[in-house]
């Protein structure tokens, strides 16, 4: 799991760790006064992406039931090239979700 820092726009890449892994590290993130983020995952993480973003979105569990109410942003579905040991080039597909913290007044502006 990592974090990229780009803008005010936090990235978690979503990899082999269990669910509640992702879901502490956005809980971590919105503690620390990040307000929106985006879930990444190539290949075979594509569904785990997926339910991320669900369990942030529904607060379902003991972890997510602490994160304040959130929308979903944009999602981007992509292809991406990537070198091969063998010095050729694969394919992968890259699921990438936006979720915003609401606050009192609404959405919180990704921009902020």
């Amino acid at each position: 799991m990592s974090f990229t820092f780009m803008g005010e726009v936090r990235e978690v890449f979503v990899g082999r760790k269990p669910l509640h892994a992702y879901i502490a590290a956005i809980a971590s993130l919105i503690k620390e006064g990040h307000h929106s983020f985006r879930i990444i995952g190539r290949g075979r993480s594509l569904e785990r992406v997926a339910d991320v973003a669900q369990v942030c979105l529904h607060r379902s569990g003991k972890i997510a039931s602490t994160l304040p109410p959130m929308v979903l942003g944009q999602v981007e579905i992509d292809t991406e090239v990537l070198p091969r040991e063998d010095g050729g080039t694969s394919r992968v597909s890259v699921l990438r979700v936006e979720i915003l913290c609401e606050d009192a007044d609404g959405l919180v502006d990704a921009d902020e």
